[in-house]
C-alpha cells in the first residue's frame, strides 16, 4: 500500500504518508472507516474507503479514492466508487454517499 501512496499523483492529494499514518488510517483506520484495496488481475493499484455517520436522521459516508497514476483514465476508480456506493445504499442504508474534492483536482 506504500507504494500507492508514494505515487506522485497520489501523494500531491493525499499528503505523504509514512508507516504510522498508512497503518493509522488506512491498515487500522477508526471505527467509522472502512478501506479496500483495488485491484486487478492481482495486482494493488489503489485504495478506496469510507467513513461513516450512522445516526438514523444523517445516515450517510463520505468516500475516499487513491489510484496510481499508470491505472488513471481507464475507469477504475469510477467502477470503485460505484461497487462501494452501491456497498453503502444497499448493504448499509446510507442515504447520501458522496466524495471530497480538493480544490483543483483535475479528476472529479
Amino acid at each position: 500500500m506504500a507504494d500507492v501512496f508514494a505515487d506522485p499523483s497520489v501523494a500531491q492529494w493525499w499528503g505523504e504518508m509514512d508507516a504510522e499514518d498508512l497503518r493509522a488510517d488506512v491498515v487500522e483506520p477508526p471505527a467509522d472507516v472502512a478501506s479496500f484495496a483495488i485491484e486487478v488481475q492481482g495486482r494493488l493499484i489503489g485504495l478506496i474507503q469510507y467513513s461513516e455517520t450512522t445516526d438514523p436522521q444523517y445516515h450517510q459516508a463520505g468516500i475516499d479514492i487513491a489510484v496510481r497514476a499508470e491505472w488513471q483514465g481507464r475507469g477504475l476508480g469510477t467502477d470503485a466508487v460505484r461497487t462501494l456506493a452501491r456497498h453503502l445504499f444497499d448493504d448499509r442504508g446510507d442515504h447520501r454517499p458522496g466524495g471530497r474534492q480538493r480544490t483543483g483536482h483535475p479528476r472529479l
